[in-house]
Formats: C-alpha cells, structure tokens, sequence
C-alpha cells in the first residue's frame, strides 16, 4: 500500500467529510485546487521508502525526501490524511511542500499536527474577521492559504514567542484570543469547553453517508 491513509483525502473531501477553511466549507467544489496536495502520484513523488506500524504487515508509512522547493528536507515522515487535512484544506493551503515542512516541524518539536493545524486556522479565521491584526502576529499575515506565514507562525508557536505563546496547541483555541469570539465557529468553543485543543479534521456524519452510499 504505497500511498497509507493520505490516499484517502481526495475522496473524503469530495464526499464533505473533510472540513475546509476551519470548518466554515466542505465538498472539492469549495477547494478546486485540492489535487495540488492530494492527488495520490503527486504526494507519493517524494518517497523514498515505506515503513510499517509494529506487527502491521501493510507497511502503509513512508519516508519522503525533499531536495528542491523551499523546504528541502533530507528526511521526513510521510504526512498522514489528518495532517493534510489540517495543514492543507482547513487553512485553504494548496502548498504541499509547506505541509511535509509543516509536518516535520511538529515531529521534532513533539506537537500534535491536528491541534497545530486547527490553532493555525482559528487564528487565520480570527486574521480574516479582524480579531487578530499584523500588530499582533508581527508582521506575519496570516491569510487564508498563505503557506510561509504558515511556517513563520508555527515557529513562533514552538518557540512561544509573541502571539505564538498564546496560540498555542497545548491550551484550548477557544480562550487563547478573547475578542469578539462569538463570530468564530462554535467548534472551537466546544473543545474549548471539554479541554481540548482540537476536533479531528473528519465529520463522521459525513462518513456514514459515504458508507451508505
């Protein structure tokens, strides 16, 4: 199994299990460029080797390897669904290289790839709706889509500097900004609400019709 659980987002973003710009979308129709970072080929280009879970015969992990773009990599983990969900169709990024980069800045900083894709979103959500402006990320615009301030704003979060030591993974998103929160998707407020930092990108009533049918 070359592609493991990265060959499923084209198919559960098509069938609207797969949240699109922090849970405000959902359906390809909402994300055009979706083959960009899902396409199975075009992930899969980088893979060097496979990898299994221990006593998995399927073998379904990989290790990519990046020499060109503007995130060369001598070895990194092959980003799962969940990550590309995070990184790629909740914060609108098209960039693949940006989220195998992503991906491996969470591994060897030892955070979750969910909760730091979902916090990225909620801020670019906040950026949007002027909860959060320039003045607070320094300078970093965090537009929808925009993958090098992705990067600059996943740095701060691992170094906790300036808005990054608020935006943090390890609290809940729902008290890290406390303006005007009632336009943000309510998501947020419920994790916020059990203590957590994030909702799995996967909308399971969406995954029960894509059974059905």
């Amino acid at each position: 199994m070359d592609y493991g659980t990265c060959g499923l987002t084209e198919g559960l973003v098509a069938g609207g299990a797969t949240p699109v710009k922090n849970w405000l979308l959902a359906g390809k129709q909402a994300f055009p460029t979706l083959d960009k970072i899902a396409d199975f080929d075009t992930v899969i280009q980088y893979q060097v080797k496979k990898y299994g879970c221990s006593n998995c015969p399927i073998a379904c992990g990989g290790i990519f390897k990046v020499s060109k773009g503007p995130y060369p990599l001598a070895e990194v983990h092959k980003p799962e669904y969940e990550t590309i969900a995070a990184f790629g169709t909740m914060c609108m990024n098209d960039n693949l290289l940006s989220i195998i980069k992503l991906n491996d800045m969470c591994n060897r900083s030892g955070l979750d790839t969910i909760s730091a894709g979902s916090v990225l979103a909620f801020a670019m959500e906040c950026f949007e709706k002027g909860i959060i402006t320039k003045s607070d990320t320094e300078g970093i615009e965090l537009t929808w889509g925009n993958a090098e301030a992705m990067v600059a704003m996943l740095k701060k979060i691992i170094r906790r500097e300036g808005l990054g030591d608020v935006e943090t993974p390890r609290s809940a998103p729902s008290t890290s900004v406390d303006r005007n929160l009632d336009c943000i998707m309510p998501h947020f407020c419920q994790a916020g609400a059990r203590g957590l930092s994030a909702i799995p990108p996967l909308d399971a009533t969406q995954l029960l019709l894509l059974w059905l049918v």
